[in-house]
């Protein structure tokens, strides 16, 4: 039996294609759904409902035919080929286990709103935006650039409700895209701050890596995973079987044209919806 740890798309898509191939195949997944991480600054917007952003797990293992676990692994016995989960053990001839990213850690991150952790962090962001007030100031913080589109968006967004000040990497700057991006988030009231990476984060708000304290009423950040330089480029996920209007290719649309996808705001909640519902109908 072949076994596939975790639950986004690449785990996903891992497990369909052994279905395919006519292996016996067993999905281990934290939650039962997957979250559509391209429309977390809809959800935090409140423009998308959480359960619209997300996708049950149980009709595609029962379409594809494999066994859906939802559960954590504790521990690994490669000699023994067993996993130890938090309920079972199971033993396996073939794993398949898709890199995760492990954030770096900032002191006193507790603080922040982490959106590189779990999707419900998307919830509480949303219903703290909700008690915003125009005279607040928001500081969004990136390491990497696989979380720099997104935390550009969210940007865009929140300059609507408060205050913001964007945090990047300094090597991030040099790209052409970036200033594109940088001219339209000058033209909503963002501010950019390339080089201020946030050394720790207080109740006060982010003290940079300077030593200067920046005031912030909310913190929200991405933090660059382990052994990542901060202009890693992202793999983007492949989804067979949904030809040129896939998941992936409305995506990489919608990204490409930033200018039509800021300025045009309804029209844009409105590709994400469509992105959703092929995808579903697809499944």
């Amino acid at each position: 039996m072949d076994v596939v740890i975790g639950g986004e798309w690449e785990s996903i898509q891992t497990a369909m294609r052994l279905c395919k191939q006519g292996k016996k195949v067993t999905l281990i997944a934290p939650r039962e759904f997957v979250f559509f991480r391209t429309l977390t600054v809809a959800v935090a917007a409140g423009d998308v409902p959480f359960e619209k952003a997300t996708l049950p797990l149980a009709p595609i293992a029962q379409k594809y035919g494999f066994t859906l676990l939802v559960d954590r692994v504790k521990t690994v016995h490669t000699h023994k080929k067993v996993l130890k989960l938090s309920k079972i053990s199971l033993s396996y001839e073939t794993l398949y286990e898709t890199p995760t990213c492990e954030p770096l850690a900032i002191e006193g991150e507790d603080r922040a709103l982490n959106l590189s952790h779990q999707p419900g962090v998307t919830m509480l962001l949303a219903d703290k935006l909700r008690h915003i007030t125009q005279d607040a100031t928001i500081v969004i913080a990136f390491g990497s650039s696989r979380h720099a589109t997104l935390c550009m968006e969210l940007a865009l967004a929140l300059s609507k409700k408060a205050h913001v000040i964007l945090l990047g990497p300094q090597e991030y700057k040099t790209s052409a895209r970036q200033n594109r991006w940088e001219k339209i988030l000058n033209r909503r009231g963002v501010t950019c701050r390339w080089g201020a990476l946030p050394a720790s984060i207080t109740s006060e708000g982010v003290i940079l890596e300077d030593g200067a304290l920046m005031g912030a009423s909310l913190v929200v950040c991405m933090p660059a995973c382990k052994n990542e330089t901060a202009l890693t480029q992202p793999q983007e996920p492949t989804i067979e079987g949904y030809g040129r209007y896939s998941f992936v290719r409305l995506g990489a649309f919608a990204m490409a044209v930033p200018y039509l996808a800021t300025s045009l705001k309804t029209l844009t909640v409105f590709a994400m919806k469509m992105r959703y519902n092929l995808l579903k109908r697809g499944i």
